[in-house]
């Protein structure tokens, strides 16, 4: 009668013991399996961006003219896979998004970002006005838009007049 007296107590010991040691912190070198994580930029929305190896750069004639339907049929290209717009594009694409619905401003023109050999993302860009100056790119059915660094917009300026 006294061993099968003993089986309560002992398991009580251990149940004790197992509790104790789950709420151990956990060491700094690891993470648990089921940690989220936040996605802030472009670069961890669409990690593609990140291994961006070549661009073709699309450039509206007229994207601010009435002609809200066709603006877009008439356009001069850049493609590149060694220009600096790669790099001034990715660090771009490490700032914090907004996500938004589409808003009201007109593109100027398009980026198809390739990733060995393959589309990561195509990124709009505009600077129609103070509140239209950003690029974004759709993921997902959702808008995210990104401030549009300087270093990049003058880059882009030049590659406009070098666009065939």
């Amino acid at each position: 009668m006294k061993k099968f007296l003993d089986y309560p107590l002992l398991l009580l010991i251990v149940c004790s013991l197992v509790a104790c040691q789950s709420n151990q912190p956990t060491n700094a070198g690891t993470t648990a399996k089921d940690s989220t994580v936040l996605i802030t930029t472009g670069i961890t929305l669409e990690p593609g961006l990140a291994t961006a190896d070549s661009i073709s750069i699309l450039f509206y004639k007229h994207p601010f003219t009435d002609d809200k339907e066709q603006y877009t049929r008439f356009y001069t290209s850049f493609q590149t896979t060694t220009d600096t717009v790669l790099a001034l594009l990715k660090e771009n694409m490490t700032l914090p998004f907004t996500e938004d619905s589409l808003r009201d401003c007109r593109s100027e023109g398009k980026m198809f970002v390739f990733s060995k050999g393959k589309v990561a993302q195509t990124i709009y860009f505009t600077t129609q006005s103070a509140q239209c100056t950003h690029l974004y790119f759709i993921n997902t059915g959702r808008y995210y838009y990104f401030p549009f660094q300087a270093a990049l917009q003058q880059r882009l300026a030049v590659l406009k007049a070098l666009a065939k």
